[in-house]
């Protein structure tokens, strides 16, 4: 799906795709909330289907908001805009949401739904409101050619094949994802069976490994400054997996928090240049084709 919705990002307003696919997720989450509350028929298919149709529109959303924006800031500021989005998704996703996604259950098991859908629409009708502002993030034009998905597809494989550094951050997310769910799926039982923690501490362990994110993204535009892009591109990641090692090779507490922190920083640092590398680099024709064809 991640390359369909590059396509579907490289023809159409991106902004306006963006608040259109907020609105589908605040619409499904709502039904699926509907529904919870009025059948008593067994909930693992919808459970299933709300989780396929919320996966299936991420992609869409995420790759029109990285093609949006180079359009919104100017050039000199593309990494500060990158870090501030990683921070927002950290702080989000890491820090406030599964806190708050905890407070909700104990409450009532649907309120995190009713919150997910509530914020959807949120922040489609803030989106809807950017795109009036701009009406012009959206793709170039193609000069009266009537674009095929076949075509368009082999352009982004293309931008992405002919540059070097481009190919190695395609292998290198592909690893640094595979590194950070698998490092994340055994943390819980790492801060359990090795450390001998309370379950309710793997809260914390999360937390500081998204405050090293957070610290590592917002530092990441004067390292970029300072080293070049290139530099932090080949360093970042290394610094993320060999604090991730690090972590592993002691049950000093201390020593794992700040392991993992450090782990955090770098994996973010690296993927605010690598972000901002690719949005360089790739022509606007396919700006988000190319990047789906790497993630």
């Amino acid at each position: 799906m991640g390359l369909i919705s590059g396509v579907v990002v490289d023809r159409t307003h991106r902004l306006r795709l963006m608040w259109r696919t907020d609105l589908f997720r605040a619409l499904a989450l709502s039904a699926f909330l509907l529904w919870l509350l009025t059948g008593d028929a067994d909930r693992s298919p919808g459970i299933v289907g709300i989780a396929l149709l919320l996966g299936l529109a991420a992609p869409f959303f995420d790759n029109a908001k990285a093609a949006a924006l180079p359009q919104i800031v100017p050039g000199s500021r593309l990494e500060v805009a990158n870090a501030l989005t990683q921070v927002s998704a950290s702080v989000g996703g890491q820090l406030l949401g599964p806190a708050l996604g905890a407070a909700l259950v104990v409450l009532d098991p649907t309120w995190p739904m009713a919150f997910d859908a509530v914020s959807f629409l949120a922040a489609a009708l803030l989106v809807a409101m950017a795109a009036r502002i701009r009406p012009r993030i959206g793709p170039p034009e193609r000069s009266g050619e009537s674009p095929q998905l076949r075509s368009d597809l082999r352009q982004g494989w293309a931008a992405l094949m002919d540059d070097r550094a481009l190919r190695a951050c395609s292998v290198l997310i592909a690893l640094s994802n595979a590194l950070v769910a698998g490092a994340t799926a055994v943390l819980v039982l790492y801060v359990v069976d090795v450390l001998r923690l309370p379950e309710a501490s793997f809260g914390l362990f999360v937390a500081v490994m998204a405050a090293g994110g957070i610290a590592g993204a917002l530092l990441a535009p004067a390292l970029i400054a300072r080293l070049g892009q290139r530099r932090l591109l080949r360093h970042g990641l290394l610094l993320g997996a060999a604090g991730f090692l690090a972590a592993a090779a002691t049950t000093r507490v201390p020593l794992v928090l700040g392991s993992i922190a450090t782990a955090g920083a770098g994996l973010l640092a690296w993927n605010v240049a690598a972000v901002s590398y690719r949005q360089r680099v790739v022509p606007a024709r396919c700006s988000a084709v190319s990047p789906a064809s790497i993630a």
